[in-house]
Protein backbone atom coordinates (compact mmCIF):
# COMPACT_ATOMS: atom_id res chain seq x y z
CA UNK A 1 0.00 0.00 0.00
CA UNK A 2 2.83 2.38 0.83
CA UNK A 3 4.50 1.65 -2.49
CA UNK A 4 1.26 2.19 -4.40
CA UNK A 5 0.67 5.51 -2.68
CA UNK A 6 4.26 6.65 -3.23
CA UNK A 7 4.18 5.69 -6.93
CA UNK A 8 0.76 7.27 -7.45
CA UNK A 9 -0.65 3.92 -8.57
CA UNK A 10 -4.40 3.30 -8.49
CA UNK A 11 -5.61 1.95 -5.16
CA UNK A 12 -8.61 0.13 -6.59
CA UNK A 13 -6.92 -2.40 -8.87
CA UNK A 14 -7.07 -5.38 -6.46
CA UNK A 15 -9.99 -5.03 -4.10
CA UNK A 16 -12.07 -1.95 -4.78
CA UNK A 17 -9.63 0.55 -3.34
CA UNK A 18 -10.91 3.48 -1.36
CA UNK A 19 -9.81 7.07 -1.09
CA UNK A 20 -6.26 8.13 -0.39
CA UNK A 21 -7.33 9.55 2.98
CA UNK A 22 -8.98 6.30 4.14
CA UNK A 23 -6.01 4.23 2.95
CA UNK A 24 -3.62 6.54 4.80
CA UNK A 25 -5.68 6.12 7.98
CA UNK A 26 -5.51 2.36 7.42
CA UNK A 27 -1.71 2.61 7.27
CA UNK A 28 -1.61 4.48 10.58
CA UNK A 29 -3.73 1.77 12.22
CA UNK A 30 -1.54 -0.96 10.70
CA UNK A 31 1.60 0.71 12.09
CA UNK A 32 -0.03 0.99 15.52
CA UNK A 33 -0.95 -2.71 15.34
CA UNK A 34 2.61 -3.60 14.29
CA UNK A 35 3.96 -1.63 17.26
CA UNK A 36 1.60 -3.50 19.58
CA UNK A 37 2.68 -6.87 18.15
CA UNK A 38 6.35 -5.91 18.48
CA UNK A 39 5.91 -5.03 22.16
CA UNK A 40 4.14 -8.34 22.70
CA UNK A 41 6.91 -10.20 20.85
CA UNK A 42 9.55 -8.62 23.10
CA UNK A 43 7.99 -10.45 26.02
CA UNK A 44 6.99 -13.71 24.31
CA UNK A 45 9.77 -14.21 21.73
CA UNK A 46 12.75 -11.98 22.55
CA UNK A 47 15.10 -13.63 20.01
CA UNK A 48 12.80 -12.96 17.05
CA UNK A 49 12.12 -9.45 18.31
CA UNK A 50 15.84 -8.71 18.51
CA UNK A 51 16.31 -10.09 14.99
CA UNK A 52 13.60 -7.79 13.62
CA UNK A 53 15.15 -4.81 15.43
CA UNK A 54 18.52 -5.52 13.79
CA UNK A 55 17.28 -5.63 10.20
CA UNK A 56 17.65 -1.90 9.62
CA UNK A 57 21.23 -2.05 10.95
CA UNK A 58 22.10 -4.69 8.37
CA UNK A 59 20.47 -2.60 5.66
CA UNK A 60 22.49 0.49 6.66
CA UNK A 61 25.69 -1.56 6.65
CA UNK A 62 24.94 -2.96 3.18
CA UNK A 63 24.24 0.54 1.85
CA UNK A 64 27.47 1.85 3.36
CA UNK A 65 29.44 -0.96 1.68
CA UNK A 66 27.79 -0.41 -1.69
CA UNK A 67 28.03 3.37 -1.65
CA UNK A 68 31.59 3.56 -0.28
CA UNK A 69 33.04 3.52 -3.78
CA UNK A 70 35.75 1.04 -2.83
CA UNK A 71 36.51 -1.93 -5.05
CA UNK A 72 35.29 -5.08 -3.36
CA UNK A 73 35.60 -8.67 -4.49
CA UNK A 74 31.91 -9.55 -4.24
CA UNK A 75 29.02 -9.43 -6.68
CA UNK A 76 27.68 -5.89 -6.41
CA UNK A 77 24.60 -6.87 -8.42
CA UNK A 78 23.43 -9.22 -5.70
CA UNK A 79 23.99 -6.53 -3.06
CA UNK A 80 21.99 -4.02 -5.12
CA UNK A 81 19.14 -6.54 -5.42
CA UNK A 82 19.23 -7.21 -1.68
CA UNK A 83 19.15 -3.49 -0.90
CA UNK A 84 16.31 -2.99 -3.36
CA UNK A 85 14.25 -5.78 -1.81
CA UNK A 86 14.96 -4.76 1.79
CA UNK A 87 14.60 -0.97 1.51
CA UNK A 88 10.86 -0.56 2.29
CA UNK A 89 10.93 -2.97 5.26
CA UNK A 90 14.17 -1.50 6.63
CA UNK A 91 12.67 1.98 6.54
CA UNK A 92 9.51 0.87 8.30
CA UNK A 93 11.54 -1.12 10.82
CA UNK A 94 13.70 1.88 11.66
CA UNK A 95 10.60 3.97 12.29
CA UNK A 96 8.78 1.29 14.30
CA UNK A 97 11.69 0.00 16.38
CA UNK A 98 14.15 2.89 16.69
CA UNK A 99 12.02 6.05 16.77
CA UNK A 100 12.69 6.87 20.44
CA UNK A 101 16.39 5.87 20.56
CA UNK A 102 19.37 8.18 20.27
CA UNK A 103 21.32 6.74 17.33
CA UNK A 104 23.96 9.46 17.15
CA UNK A 105 26.36 7.66 19.50
CA UNK A 106 26.09 10.27 22.24
CA UNK A 107 25.38 7.67 24.89
CA UNK A 108 21.76 8.19 25.95
CA UNK A 109 19.51 5.31 24.99
CA UNK A 110 16.00 6.61 25.57
CA UNK A 111 14.45 9.96 26.21
CA UNK A 112 11.12 11.35 27.35
CA UNK A 113 10.84 13.29 24.10
CA UNK A 114 9.40 11.13 21.34
CA UNK A 115 10.38 10.86 18.58
CA UNK A 116 14.02 11.41 19.48
CA UNK A 117 15.78 14.04 17.34
CA UNK A 118 18.69 11.64 16.66
CA UNK A 119 16.58 8.59 15.84
CA UNK A 120 17.82 6.08 13.27
CA UNK A 121 15.62 7.44 10.46
CA UNK A 122 17.28 10.86 10.85
CA UNK A 123 20.86 9.65 11.26
CA UNK A 124 20.62 7.14 8.41
CA UNK A 125 18.19 8.97 6.13
CA UNK A 126 20.67 9.34 3.27
CA UNK A 127 21.14 5.57 3.11
CA UNK A 128 17.43 4.85 3.57
CA UNK A 129 16.47 7.26 0.79
CA UNK A 130 19.17 5.94 -1.56
CA UNK A 131 17.92 2.43 -0.85
CA UNK A 132 14.37 3.48 -1.68
CA UNK A 133 15.60 5.07 -4.90
CA UNK A 134 17.41 1.85 -5.81
CA UNK A 135 14.20 -0.04 -5.07
CA UNK A 136 12.12 2.31 -7.22
CA UNK A 137 14.63 2.09 -10.08
CA UNK A 138 14.68 -1.68 -9.93
CA UNK A 139 10.86 -1.84 -9.90
CA UNK A 140 10.76 0.42 -12.96
CA UNK A 141 13.46 -1.58 -14.77
CA UNK A 142 11.51 -4.79 -14.15
CA UNK A 143 8.23 -3.14 -15.20
CA UNK A 144 6.60 -3.90 -11.85
CA UNK A 145 3.36 -1.97 -11.63
CA UNK A 146 2.01 -3.14 -8.29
Amino acid sequence: LLLRISYGEPLNSDCGGGSLASNFQLLLHEMLTADMFEKDAQADQPEQSQHARGLSSGFLAACAILLSGEKNDFDQGSLVRAISDAAPMACLGSILFHNDDDDSGSGSVETERKPHPNRRWVTGRDYFLKGLLISAGRRRALSIDN
